[in-house]
């Protein structure tokens, strides 16, 4: 890490404390000591999430206290609408995946984003039943485990392994099937891993070519830039409506993939 990256201090604490949110997840889930309950009467969440959401939040505000938050289990519209990216803003979501976490699968993280002056500055996503802690920092390379990954940058859609996801609300998935059918007959496979921050971190690995879905801002904030940072192409595929969220916070048709195959996918997509 430069010695003149203007944000050392925020990036520690924010590694640090990302570690101990791993901690409070692998407890958790280890003692069988969570409840489960639904947002909208479909989006599972757990007191693991509120968990630590409230820890990430609170530890942050002591150290820097006048910063902003956008996370997913405080989020409300109006909240959004109102927020100044320009000013010191911390992007989280506390458990990306909590539906593996509930049933006890590996892919799960904690994606931390820490954006000002309207783009994201670096970006941490800690996978703590994986041993693995991802990140970028702006214009200085991406990591995992403190060593410098890069994309697979993969020539030919028939040979390139791609990932998306599916909403909570079952009446939208009739409207995805024609994309999911056409990756799946033009691409060698497809793959549904139940975390977003995972999979743009595994793009920007090599372990998959590409990954496309319309999230949340926190789902994608950290794992954009780290894919970014690793060569990875980050862009949208289909008619993109107005917002007022900067182009790092952009997460409707989201489209993160090997340069080589961008044009071929972004063409499948449309």
């Amino acid at each position: 890490m430069s010695q003149l990256f203007s944000n050392s201090q925020r990036y520690l604490t924010a590694q640090e404390l990302a570690q101990k949110a791993g901690q409070i997840i692998i407890h958790a889930r280890t003692n069988n000591d969570f409840t489960q309950e639904y947002k909208s009467h479909q989006e599972l969440v757990t007191s693991t999430d509120k968990q630590v959401d409230e820890f990430l939040i609170h530890s942050l505000q002591q150290a820097f206290p006048e910063d902003q938050f956008l996370t997913e289990e405080s989020y409300t519209p109006e909240h959004l609408e109102t927020l100044n990216l320009s000013n010191p803003t911390w992007v989280i979501d506390p458990i990306d995946g909590t539906v593996n976490f509930a049933h006890g699968h590996p892919q799960v993280a904690i994606s931390i984003a820490f954006v000002e002056s309207d783009e994201v500055k670096f970006g941490i996503v800690h996978c703590p039943f994986l041993n693995e802690t991802f990140y970028g920092i702006k214009g200085e390379g991406a990591y995992l485990n403190e060593q410098k990954i890069s994309i697979n940058d993969c020539l030919q859609l028939s040979q390139a392994l791609i990932a998306t996801g599916l909403p909570y609300d079952k009446s939208q998935i009739d409207s995805l099937l024609p994309n999911i059918s056409s990756v799946i007959q033009h691409a060698r496979d497809i793959r549904r891993n139940g975390s977003a921050a995972i999979d743009l971190c595994w793009v920007a690995c090599g372990r998959l070519h590409a990954y496309y879905e319309t999230v949340q801002p926190w789902d994608m904030a950290a794992g954009r830039l780290i894919a970014k940072e690793a060569g990875a192409y980050c862009g949208h595929f289909g008619t993109q409506k107005p917002t007022k969220l900067i182009p790092d916070l952009s997460s409707n048709q989201l489209l993160i993939c090997s340069p080589g195959i961008q044009t071929a996918l972004s063409n499948l997509l449309q």
